[in-house]
């Protein structure tokens, strides 16, 4: 007899007519379905985009870190040598020219011949191929022979 039931025997009388509450009050279920359906179907594209954002952002990172560990740690050399190998009364010297690779200024003159290391003398802005050649002018002078 009454004409508005409560929540409970709402409740049972959709339990009876195998409906939800929505459907005994007037609310379609259809429309409400269609609703969620939408918003997960939004939550999942944003989720696809989230993922593929970060995705990216990961690609981009590692080629970063590819790009500076290949340009920190590039090994060019610093210096470079030229050898002759000579000869002077049967005894056997090495003269090595070290020069700065990108400069080309001379840094060192390495050799075993400690009579040439008291008296040679170049420039560091010489050209390694002039004090080599200058070298082999020294070691003809002592009787000796290059290149052997």
């Amino acid at each position: 007899g009454e004409s508005h039931p409560d929540i409970i025997e709402a409740n049972e009388l959709a339990q009876i007519f195998d409906i939800s509450l929505d459907e005994l009050v007037g609310n379609p279920l259809e429309d409400k379905l269609l609703k969620t359906t939408t918003q997960a179907k939004t939550i999942s594209e944003l989720s696809l985009g989230i993922s593929i954002i970060h995705f990216l952002l990961f690609l981009f990172l590692i080629i970063v870190a590819i790009f500076l560990i290949h340009n920190v740690y590039k090994t060019e050399p610093v210096t470079q040598g030229v050898e002759i190998n000579c000869k002077i009364n049967e005894n056997s010297y090495y003269y090595r020219v070290n020069t700065n690779y990108k400069t080309k200024e001379i840094i060192s003159l390495e050799t075993n011949d400690n009579e040439l290391k008291q008296i040679f003398k170049y420039d560091k802005k010489e050209n390694n191929e002039n004090v080599l050649e200058r070298i082999k002018d020294y070691v003809k002078n002592k009787g000796g022979t290059c290149g052997y």
